[in-house]
């Protein structure tokens, strides 16, 4: 496990990321109109996923491995119910804050 604490901290960033990314897209996509600052946004996200990849490779190249790494991007579900509700103002109910719990449950049972 402790071989996998970087890559780990690593794919966090990437999941950070990813669900920033699609704050953007969604940015993007509810954007009136067609004023230059939507496509700013798909661009944005665009380029988050691309770093997202990148990080996937260094952390692979760290010696992470893909069991343990991979199910830990799932982090990407409790980054987006936060960024949402920071940015988007949307709601927190409790089925979402159960699901939520249950996959940081999955996510620590995988990478023991």
């Amino acid at each position: 496990m402790k071989h996998q604490l970087i890559p780990l901290l690593i794919f966090q960033a990437a999941a950070f990321m990813g669900a920033l990314g699609q704050l953007l897209y969604k940015r993007g996509a509810t954007d009136t109109g067609k004023r230059l600052s939507s496509y700013m946004y798909f661009l944005a996200g665009m380029v988050l996923y691309i770093a997202v990849t990148l990080l996937f490779v260094l952390a692979y190249r760290l010696g992470g491995s893909v069991s343990v790494l991979y199910p830990s991007y799932a982090a990407t579900f409790v980054w987006g119910l936060v960024l949402a509700r920071m940015f988007s103002g949307e709601t927190i109910t409790t089925p979402k804050i159960a699901g939520t719990l249950c996959v940081i449950g999955g996510i620590f049972l995988v990478t023991l």
